[in-house]
């Protein structure tokens, strides 16, 4: 068998690009490389190509579902995505922050360099000195980006930072995000793909630092079971009423999810304003409260512990 595949290049500097077969497999997925480049050069050049798949040693013959991806040297070539691209949806990211300016200093220019965000929310809950975007240097240039900074007169808790970030929200969609994680590209195709679709949240699969110590891309271990005892393994599907019991014992974060907001808006789903625990109750309610719900077994972000 083999893989034929067209693309068209362009790169400001030569930039090699590797090919991947992507299976889905009980685990998760395992990437199996093409032994074939293609390199990129600073002029529009078009590949034409025939991948053997006899060529991959490592290729699982039986997969839930395949991918086929490119994957770029990050340290040459930065991929971007402009909100003009989201025909339908706007996306909020609403981001509360305590005392963490290193965290806001990876993660905002990684964020606007996506190109997914009409508007990001940065609430700042108390910190000392605040976490203001401006005095870190970190305000869009092009202003293709609304940049909002709240703040709370005092330590109140992610949950209030949450809801108050909520309440200024613009977006059609909404995503939460903590100031020390960071996003990951599989988001871009995610939100690609739901774009235009209808869903009160969509719940994704992330990596956990932990793992990643150990070369895994994935959660810890007991989440990984529960997104395997679910049967969740397609790029993006829609979640059936037994899949979703299931996957709704996924430990309770808030930033693995896509809101669209007029479902949290509508049903006052919010989160509890307390020390600890405080997404617990934007998750339950959500699952409870939720008629139609999507899934994507990609991670699309890192949690650091």
């Amino acid at each position: 068998l083999v893989v034929g595949f067209a693309c068209k290049t362009r790169a400001p500097q030569a930039s090699v690009i590797s090919a991947c077969l992507r299976s889905g497999t009980e685990d998760g997925f395992h990437d199996s490389f093409f032994p074939k480049s293609i390199v990129a050069y600073d002029a529009t050049s078009a590949h034409v190509d025939l991948l053997d798949l006899s060529l991959l040693p490592d290729l699982p013959r039986q997969a839930s579902w395949r991918e086929f991806i490119l994957f770029f040297q990050p340290q040459s070539l930065a991929l971007t995505a402009r909100p003009a691209l989201l025909r339908r949806m706007t996306l909020s990211l609403v981001v509360p922050v305590w005392n963490d300016p290193e965290g806001l200093r990876r993660l905002l220019p990684q964020a606007m360099a996506l190109g997914l965000f009409s508007q990001i929310i940065v609430v700042d809950d108390g910190s000392d000195p605040a976490c203001a975007p401006a005095a870190l240097g970190l305000c869009p240039e092009d202003g293709a980006v609304e940049l909002l900074y709240l703040r709370s007169d005092r330590n109140r808790g992610a949950g209030h930072a949450r809801n108050l970030g909520l309440d200024h929200v613009s977006g059609s969609s909404v995503l939460f995000f903590d100031s020390d994680d960071q996003l990951r590209p599989e988001l871009i195709e995610l939100i690609r793909q739901i774009d235009g679709l209808e869903y009160d949240f969509c719940i994704f699969r992330h990596a956990d630092s932990r793992q990643q110590r150990h070369g895994l891309v994935a959660p810890l271990p007991l989440d990984d079971s529960i997104w395997t005892e679910a049967g969740a393994a397609a790029p993006l599907d829609r979640l059936r009423p037994e899949q979703a019991e299931a996957l709704c014992l996924i430990s309770a974060y808030p930033w693995n999810k896509i809101y669209r907001t007029a479902f949290l808006r509508d049903n006052a789903i919010r989160c509890t304003e307390i020390p600890v625990h405080n997404d617990a109750e934007l998750h339950w309610i959500s699952f409870i409260k939720a008629r139609s719900i999507l899934y994507s077994a990609r991670p699309c972000c890192t949690h650091f512990v």
